[in-house]
């Protein structure tokens, strides 16, 4: 197994002023992954709350900084960046090389991975694949510039022809959650939010939506209804993490293979 000896991760949930859970699955993975002992820091921080993201925060000359994110937007492209002050993959910030990974949503296996956690959801409940509509539930921006993600994750999942339908929606664009009844013909349906943490959306804003108080299972509109936690509690997402730390070095490897000798 890789190590990044002499360096530190730092990573970046949203956070959430009203849930404390909201900060509770970033600090998880944070623990987890500084178990491992591959880093020589491992710093959880956010954009919402304290502690807020910052280089402050993190002694090593070498840090990686992976957003603990759905998928790109706003707050990945600028305001985290902004926020540290790079401007790249890598960018040297007091004598420090800083080296900025894709948010874990953008990661191969997420499609792979809502598969996986409806496909166990459908045999706990003695359901047919091939009779369950799975609901890709993204957050969406309301400028419309978030919505690739989810989109892609979706249309990958619908690819390999194993549930009845497979529908993105967006908490904040179109087309909205709260059109679901319209968007999906099965009676039952699998909702599944790609999102992080168990924050506000997910904790107030989705329940309700399908006839629930949580996440479980629900009746609503005629239909039977299973709302699944994010992506952020399974475990499988401390490996996803660390392929993001790789990736970014054999992007910048390749970036260094290509530049003209000095």
């Amino acid at each position: 197994m890789a190590t990044w000896t002499g360096s530190g991760l730092l990573l970046v949930g949203h956070g959430s002023n009203r849930w404390k859970s909201g900060q509770d699955v970033t600090i998880r993975l944070a623990e987890a992954i500084k178990q491992q002992g591959l880093f020589d820091e491992v710093v959880p921080c956010f954009c919402k709350v304290e502690p807020f993201a910052s280089l402050k925060l993190i002694g090593s000359q070498r840090v990686y900084v992976v957003p603990n994110f759905a998928g790109v937007g706003r707050f990945t492209r600028s305001i985290l960046p902004e926020a540290l002050g790079i401007t790249g993959p890598l960018t040297t910030v007091d004598g420090r090389n800083i080296i900025y990974c894709e948010p874990v949503g953008c990661h191969p296996a997420i499609p792979y991975l809502l598969c996986k956690r409806a496909l166990a959801l459908c045999r706990q409940q003695h359901l047919k694949p091939s009779s369950v509509a799975l609901l890709v539930v993204g957050h969406g921006s309301r400028t419309g510039q978030a919505s690739q993600t989810p989109l892609q994750v979706a249309a990958s999942i619908a690819q390999a022809s194993i549930f009845a339908e497979v529908v993105p929606v967006f908490i904040e664009q179109e087309p909205n959650v709260r059109r679901w009844p319209e968007l999906v013909l099965a009676s039952h349906v699998l909702v599944a939010p790609l999102l992080i943490s168990e924050g506000s959306h997910a904790r107030e804003d989705l329940p309700p939506l399908f006839g629930l108080a949580g996440v479980g299972a629900g009746q609503i509109s005629g239909r039977n209804t299973w709302l699944m936690p994010g992506i952020g509690s399974d475990p499988d997402v401390i490996a996803m993490i660390l392929d993001q730390v790789r990736e970014s070095d054999r992007l910048l490897t390749s970036l260094d293979a290509l530049a003209p000798p000095g």
